[in-house]
């Protein structure tokens, strides 16, 4: 009983185990903001780096504002835009970016928080975009897993089967603007997105547990045997 109690365990850990984070061999990030107010442009731009990017830019003048700033760091992803005019024009943008590659094969599951808010004034506009791409690259043949967009918020789970022997590339663009086209107007959009990946484990090690545990229950009985 003691024997097949053990051996059940070491199953279960296996089979629980099946899934670890993936470990990107590649990654960088990329941002860039841009305000514009009363005609006048501020640009900023940072990366790509292998750590955190943030841009800001903001643009004011006697009477409108615009502000656009964007962060990427480790499985998260920010955009804000704000647009605010008294008189005249304003508008604002901002994105932040990531590309990673790994290696793995098995099931991919993905997983994307998207959350995204506005705030309007006057007829201010304001929106935001998630742009996700995931390709599979073997022996020079790139194989599109998906492309797709999203334009609201939501929780975004996507599954594939990844062949062996090849690499996979993650493109994550955030994006976000605001804008107003006259006086007494507002606009405003914050994004975020949490991003993390998991591929099974190499069935190499998946092995050594059913093989450590067949060796325990064996050296078990034998032990009992003797006895």
């Amino acid at each position: 009983m003691a024997t097949k109690f053990l051996i059940a365990c070491i199953a279960s850990m296996a089979l629980g185990a099946q899934a670890v984070p993936v470990v990107f061999t590649s990654a960088q990030f990329d941002t860039s903001a841009l305000a514009i107010a009363e005609g006048v442009p501020v640009f900023d731009s940072h990366g790509p780096t292998p750590i955190t990017s943030q841009s800001n830019a903001t643009s004011f003048g006697a009477n409108d504002f615009a502000s656009g700033s964007a962060l990427g760091s480790s499985g998260l992803l920010t955009a804000f835009a704000e647009a605010d005019s008294l008189v005249g024009a304003a508008s604002a943008l901002a994105q932040s970016h990531f590309l990673g590659s790994f290696s793995g094969s098995g099931r991919l599951s993905l997983h994307l928080g998207f959350d995204t808010t506005n705030a309007l004034v006057g007829g201010g506009l304001a929106d935001a975009m998630l742009f996700v791409l995931v390709q599979n690259t073997v022996g020079g043949v790139t194989t599109t897993l998906f492309n797709t967009f999203f334009a609201s918020g939501t929780n975004i789970d996507l599954l594939a089967i990844l062949p062996t022997g090849g690499t996979t590339t993650l493109d994550l663009l955030l994006f976000s603007e605001a804008s107003t086209t006259g006086g007494g107007q507002s606009g405003q959009n914050f994004s975020e997105l949490t991003f993390a990946a998991a591929i099974p484990l190499p069935a190499t090690l998946l092995l050594l547990i059913a093989g450590l545990g067949a060796m325990l229950a064996v050296r078990r009985k034998s032990g009992s045997a003797r006895a």
